[in-house]
Formats: C-alpha cells, structure tokens, sequence
C-alpha cells in the first residue's frame, strides 16, 4: 500500500514539473511583452579615492529624472564600527564613471555615520547624515543639498544633544516637506519624528 502510495506521488510530482516546464518555455501570448532576462552591467567602483580609512560601508543612492546618480557611504575604521566620515560621489553617464570622491562638511562636531541620500521632485538631493563629538557627548543630524553633485548648499545641523541621536531616516512629501525619524536616546532608544519646510534650515 505504501509502496503504491508512492508511486502516485512520484507520478503526480512529474506531470507537476512538467506542467512547470511547458509555461516557463512557452512563447508569450500575442500582444503580451517579451520577457527579458535580468542582466547587470559590470560592476563600476564608485570609491576610487582613499581618505585613510579601510571601510567604505552602508551606501545609499538617488537618482535625478535627468538620470544623473548620486552615491553616498560611510568612511570607517571597521566594517562594523561607528563612522569617522561620509563620502559622495555622482555620475552623469549611467553609472560608467562617477567623479572624483570627496568627503561632506563637517558642520560642527568631530565625526560622521549613517549616510542618507534623498531627492524631491524639483531633484534637490539632500545629503543626511549623523555628526557626533569624538568623546560622544554631543551628536546631532547635518544636512546638505545639492543639484548637480558639484555645488553644495550650506550644512545645518540639527542638535540632539543631551540625547545621542542615532539610526536616522529621511523622506520627502510631493511639496519638498523634510521629514526625519531617528532614535534619540541610546539608552531607551526612543524614536522620534521631526520635519522641515526649508530643506533642514
């Protein structure tokens, strides 16, 4: 009986793989788009510059309706430690080379961390990311904004302090309205919200 049973099973399993075969190399129905398998260019280094750190991580990109790139990502000692710096860099070929790296103003404190790029509709990127003191008695968000990658607006910096801000994220609403979301205490990991209408002024 067992013995039976298993053949049914085995029988039922191959008629379902090749009812899975026929779909998967049937031509598409008429009027129904060809499909088009995935495929990547090859891979395009983006941080050609050394700034004396070993660790470029977490990157984060935007891409203007013009179709130019913009690429930001932290500096570190460790793969896994906190940031020293963010760097950026864009291209305006599709990605087949990006400028030369440079690493964002410091607006007041020591250090930097979590990078976060973000575009409005009017394609002004904005650049976010953590500032904190080396001793981690003060921290807080900074934010710069440009449109070409080039020329950058100047950096604000949104005070934290006493609280260690941390985790950041930033989105925009149709109108250009900045909001930021973060945990603001390291000890109770609170998460807060915060928006501008001046680009973080």
């Amino acid at each position: 009986m067992a013995g039976s049973r298993l053949r049914v099973q085995m029988v039922l399993a191959a008629v379902w793989l090749t009812v899975v075969l026929l779909v998967a190399s049937a031509p598409p129905a008429p009027g129904s788009p060809a499909r088009v398998p995935l495929s990547f260019t090859p891979n395009v280094r983006v941080d050609t510059v050394s700034r004396g750190f070993l660790h470029q991580v977490e990157p984060t990109m935007v891409i203007s309706s013009e179709g130019r790139i913009f690429v930001g990502w932290k500096e570190a000692v460790t793969h896994n430690g906190g940031g020293f710096r963010v760097g950026f860099a864009h291209s305006s070929d599709g990605g087949a080379t990006f400028s030369s790296n440079i690493l964002m103003e410091l607006a007041a404190l020591d250090r930097q961390s979590d990078p976060w790029l973000t575009i409005t509709r009017d394609d002004v990127v904005h650049f976010t990311r953590l500032e904190f003191s080396a001793d981690l008695s003060r921290s807080g968000i900074a934010v710069s904004n440009t449109s070409d990658g080039v020329t950058w607006g100047t950096t604000h910096l949104l005070e934290d302090t006493p609280n260690f801000a941390d985790k950041e994220t930033v989105a925009h609403a149709t109108d250009g309205t900045m909001y930021r979301a973060w945990n603001s205490d390291s000890r109770t990991f609170d998460v807060v919200i915060a928006r501008s209408s001046d680009g973080g002024s």
